[in-house]
C-alpha cells in the first residue's frame, strides 16, 4: 500500500515501492507478504545474474548490482516486519529506510 499523495504528482519513485519511505506494510496481510516473498526470489535471481555480469566486466551492471541490493535489503525488511512478532500486528508500517510504526 502506497501513501504517497498523487494529486499532486505522479510517483516519486516511478513503481520502486519495496525501496520506496511511502511503502505502508499491513502486517498480517499474508497475500502481502507471499508477494513480497516471491518478488524477494526474483530480486536475488536477477542480482546473481547482475554479478555475473559485473565479473565479466560487463559495463554498467555494477549499477544493476546496487539497485537489486537496495531492493534485496528493502524486501528482506518488509518480511523481517510481517515476521517479528515484537511488531503488533494489523497496524500500518512504513517499510522505507527507516522502521517507523504507524
Amino acid at each position: 500500500m502506497c501513501d504517497a499523495d498523487f494529486t499532486t504528482s505522479p510517483c516519486p519513485e516511478f513503481g520502486a515501492c519495496s525501496t520506496c519511505e511511502n511503502c505502508n506494510i499491513k502486517k498480517g496481510d499474508t497475500e502481502a507478504r507471499a508477494r513480497t516473498e516471491a518478488e524477494l526470489k526474483d530480486v536475488r535471481w536477477l542480482y546473481q545474474r547482475a554479478l555475473a555480469e559485473e565479473g565479466e566486466g560487463t559495463i554498467g551492471a555494477s549499477n544493476y548490482v546496487e539497485a537489486h541490493r537496495q531492493r534485496i535489503e528493502s524486501l528482506e525488511r518488509i518480511i523481517g516486519i510481517h515476521d517479528d512478532p515484537t511488531i503488533p500486528a494489523s497496524k500500518d508500517h512504513y517499510g522505507g529506510p527507516e522502521l517507523k510504526a504507524g
